[in-house]
């Protein structure tokens, strides 16, 4: 009992990861795409919008669907402290 109490991870990573919100966005590539450009695609949306690769999804037509997530930051809003005259 006490080794399986190591490996777990802490409770503020755990809290993280439930809180993970993401965004996500669906690119349709035809067959006729090489794969070389595909992935020049995939690179450019990872590079400069921050989106990383979900899953990717090859038809039998050839086609590929790929699924990109990048996490939705909220940032928590500070107290403003109050003047007193």
């Amino acid at each position: 009992m006490r080794f399986l109490k190591l490996i777990e991870p802490p409770l503020r990573w755990r809290t993280m990861m439930e809180m993970a919100e993401y965004s996500y966005m669906v690119l349709y590539l035809p067959r006729d795409i090489p794969r070389d450009d595909a992935r020049r695609i995939l690179t450019d949306h990872a590079e400069y919008g921050q989106w990383e690769l979900a899953r990717m999804l090859r038809n039998a037509d050839g086609s590929r669907k790929a699924t990109l997530r990048r996490q939705i930051i909220r940032p928590a809003r500070t107290p403003v402290p109050r003047f007193r005259p």
